[in-house]
């Protein structure tokens, strides 16, 4: 009866003890193959994201490709803007200055082919940035004449294309 009872209890504590084994797996709610269940993360957390490393978007965890891929974009500036004779439209970027439009075009549909003089800022990551541009005559070797002031204006460069912005 003795050895039946420690047998009883040695059979019961082993029992309770395995009971208290932490679940393993994915504990990653980001991940494909998240386990809800699981108490304790194993390392086999896999994710789906984009596999090009050219892309601005680029995930190096990523197992599997969800297509959600982003290229770098392209703005073009163009101006119709009376230029020329002192005359010249500044354009920055988020802020800082990017270029000069000397020439306007006289073109009634502009888009990034047109064979007009242009800015063309390329290798931009596909987000939202601001443009401001300073329409300016210059007077002198030190003074400049503001006449008009566009922005800062919001716009989103697209994905593995080009922006057209007119002033």
């Amino acid at each position: 009866m003795k050895y039946s009872l420690y047998s009883l209890l040695i059979i019961f504590a082993l029992l309770a003890f395995s009971g208290c084994q932490k679940k393993q797996g994915c504990t990653d709610g980001n991940a494909s193959n998240y386990n809800e269940e699981a108490d304790e993360d194993d390392g086999s957390c896999e994710y789906k994201g984009c596999m090009d490393s050219k892309a601005f978007n680029y995930d190096p965890l990523a197992k599997e490709d969800d297509g959600s891929c982003q290229y770098k974009g392209q703005i073009r500036f163009f101006t119709k803007l009376q230029v020329g004779n002192g005359r010249y439209v500044d354009v920055l970027l988020d802020g800082a200055f990017v270029g000069k439009l000397q020439s306007n075009c006289g073109i009634e549909f502009i888009d990034c082919d047109t064979p007009c003089t242009s800015l063309f800022i390329t290798d931009l990551d596909p987000v939202t940035v601001r443009y401001t541009a300073f329409y300016a005559r210059q007077l002198s070797a030190s003074q400049i004449d503001t006449f008009e002031i566009i922005g800062p204006t919001p716009i989103t460069v697209p994905s593995n294309e080009c922006a057209v912005v007119v002033f």
